[in-house]
């Protein structure tokens, strides 16, 4: 993918909190590695200064009833030759789809 000329989009669960936050199991290098590989963090290409953070809704055991709140951004989107014209985090709110809360982005083909 470096040397590809074509748009990339990457985007998952990273398991590296791009937060800046510090706390948290997830402090890997991996996130920074692929901003500095040339790609663009979709989050905070929108939102520079906002944390996003999208993990963890809830602990171990949704049905235990005990929400949290996420204190760690680890899914991600990163895109290299496009234009980032939305992101958001989703599903948030309970009822939870998932222990994390998901990113959507808007991306655009450069002209």
């Amino acid at each position: 993918m470096g040397q590809s000329k074509l748009p990339v989009i990457l985007a998952g669960d990273f398991n590296s909190d791009a937060s800046g936050l510090g706390i948290g199991p997830d402090q890997t290098p991996t996130a920074a590695m692929i901003v500095e590989a040339g790609y663009d963090d979709t989050w905070q290409t929108l939102h520079p200064g906002e944390l996003g953070l999208t993990w963890p809704l809830y602990l171990e055991n949704i049905f235990a009833g005990l929400p949290t709140s996420p204190f760690e951004r680890i899914d991600l989107i990163f895109a290299r030759n496009l234009e980032t014209l939305y992101v958001a985090v989703v599903g948030n709110n309970s009822p939870f789809p998932s222990d994390h809360a998901g990113v959507v982005a808007t991306l655009q083909i450069e002209k």
